[in-house]
């Protein structure tokens, strides 16, 4: 009985046009080098929070943070930025949030909550 072995090669070099997407710590070290942090962004442009961003695509966000870093959001997360269709489809959809202040808490509705 004869055994033949057959070895295929994988190459596993990155090559030079693959960019990453910037590790989460990176995000923030970058923030807090320019003395701001995710919860401050987040206060100033009425969000309350936005730490989501970090991990998932998130249209609003990532110009948010972006901009405090005076970079493109496809500089930072180009992995998101592959697929120019979907961008499109997220920003129609960011364009059609409404965004409701918190209503005055008036007797029993919970401040933010419609009738």
């Amino acid at each position: 009985m004869r055994f033949v072995l057959i070895i295929m090669g994988m190459n596993t070099e990155k090559t030079a046009f693959t960019q990453e997407d910037w590790h989460p710590a990176d995000v923030i070290a970058a923030l807090r080098k320019r003395n701001i942090s995710l919860r401050q962004l987040a206060a100033q442009h009425q969000y309350s929070h936005i730490q989501r961003v970090l991990t998932s695509p998130w249209l609003a966000a990532e110009q948010i943070v972006a901009k405090a870093l005076d970079k493109k959001p496809e500089e930072i997360w180009p992995s998101r930025y592959v697929n120019p269709e979907a961008r499109q489809h997220a920003y129609r959809l960011t364009r059609k949030i409404k965004v409701s202040k918190p209503r005055a808490n008036t007797g029993g509705n919970r401040v933010g909550v419609s009738a």
